[in-house]
């Protein structure tokens, strides 16, 4: 059951980042899960498995993303998602709410080495079969739409012998943008796995097209470690998609239009649990 808590905080005066706010974000998720749970912290951390989190990375009052410089004097946001309903979901509850119960002056998390105080909080929730009956009941079967990719986005290609050569491809590529909700949903909700095979066929052959590029992409640099050098670099912008007429078929496109709701919550591409690949989806 994806559930996405939404964070304002407010900073009274200026903060210089040395990495990018997303990489600040998920400090303070594992922060939160500390001041109830080590252990629980200790095992998301350490986990090899398609990891059941997500986050954005600050954000300012017009839902701009914020990468290394907050002003003082105003407010920012974040959200944490978690995809399933288990131990780590109560964990980060009881944190959230164990803060807010605090006096108001020391509502208080860490960016860098600075304070910043927690305004308000509120939560997101949708279950998956609630997204999937949206989709498959309460709207005509979709054959355009967009993606804002809000924060930058890039994706893991493996090359070489088993694997070992790694490439990043900051291309709004459908198969690869659609395969990070589809690998959530099968690992956290289950999934037909017959079905997935035929979509995943479909989508592999073109079933998804990119009509255009209205307002642009463009790529960003973004730091994660000064002292080493270590950057990466995603695209940020807005992208058309349309569902190939000659390929179409109802039963993917509603999947489809399911898995772009659930990536708002999951995020797309590489880096997704440190505010990589935020995106919005729309209808056209």
């Amino acid at each position: 059951m994806p559930v996405k808590f939404l964070m304002e905080i407010f900073s009274s005066n200026d903060i210089l980042l040395d990495r990018y706010s997303g990489f600040y974000v998920r400090a303070i998720f594992f922060n939160l899960l500390s001041l109830i749970n080590e252990d629980v912290a200790t095992a998301i951390h350490e986990s090899k498995e398609v990891a059941p989190y997500s986050v954005s990375p600050l954000m300012d009052h017009k839902g701009r993303t914020v990468y290394y410089k907050i002003k003082g004097g105003r407010s920012y946001f974040f959200w944490i998602a978690v995809h399933e309903e288990n131990i780590l979901l109560k964990t980060l509850k009881d944190a959230i709410f164990r803060l807010l119960e605090r006096p108001v002056e020391d509502k208080l998390l860490f960016l860098k080495d600075r304070e910043v105080l927690v305004v308000s909080a509120s939560t997101i929730q949708k279950s998956y079969n609630n997204l999937l009956k949206e989709c498959y009941e309460g709207m005509p079967p979709l054959r355009k739409f967009s993606i804002k990719f809000s924060s930058p986005c890039f994706f893991r290609r493996p090359r070489g012998t088993q694997g070992s050569v790694v490439k990043y491809i900051p291309l709004p590529l459908p198969e690869s943008i659609l395969g990070s909700p589809l690998k959530v949903y099968c690992k956290y909700a289950g999934c037909d796995q017959k079905f997935v095979k035929e979509y995943l066929e479909w989508l592999n052959n073109g079933g998804i097209l990119i009509s255009g590029y209205k307002k642009g992409i463009r790529t960003k640099k973004v730091i994660e470690d000064k002292s080493t050098r270590l950057w990466y670099v995603g695209f940020v912008g807005d992208v058309g998609f349309s569902l190939a007429d000659d390929t179409y078929d109802e039963r993917f496109a509603k999947f489809t239009e399911f898995l772009l709701k659930l990536a708002e919550f999951t995020n797309v591409g590489a880096n997704r649990t440190a505010g990589f690949g935020v995106i919005q989806y729309r209808r056209r």
